[in-house]
């Protein structure tokens, strides 16, 4: 945490140090220098807080690789095949003795 609010400050030293030299030399003005400085200081914080997501970005391609390839990779058995073995008819009957299903009010 340190070095990160360290690049922070030394960023603000810089920005107001080119200023402060652009504005001796009268290229810019103070209203210049602060609309830069919000525009660089604004965008790095926007950048800082999207790079915290860059881990959970890469989870999130390696997830969507595997759904897609579930979606579109051919399955091994075809359903709707008609040669191989024929499954056999099943007849049966299931019978409840002496059951007893309490009911709550």
């Amino acid at each position: 945490m340190g070095l990160s609010e360290a690049v922070t400050y030394f960023t603000f030293a810089a920005v107001f140090g080119y200023g402060a030299v652009l504005m001796n030399t009268a290229k810019t003005n103070f209203d210049e220098v602060m609309e830069v400085f919000s525009a660089i200081i604004f965008s790095a914080m926007i950048i800082g807080e999207s790079m915290s997501y860059l881990g959970d970005y890469t989870k999130a391609t390696v997830a969507a690789g595997k759904i897609l390839s579930l979606i579109y990779d051919a399955p091994p058995i075809d359903a709707y095949s008609t040669e191989g073995e024929k499954e056999f008819a099943v007849e049966g009957k299931i019978s409840f003795d002496k059951s007893n299903f309490p009911l709550s009010n």
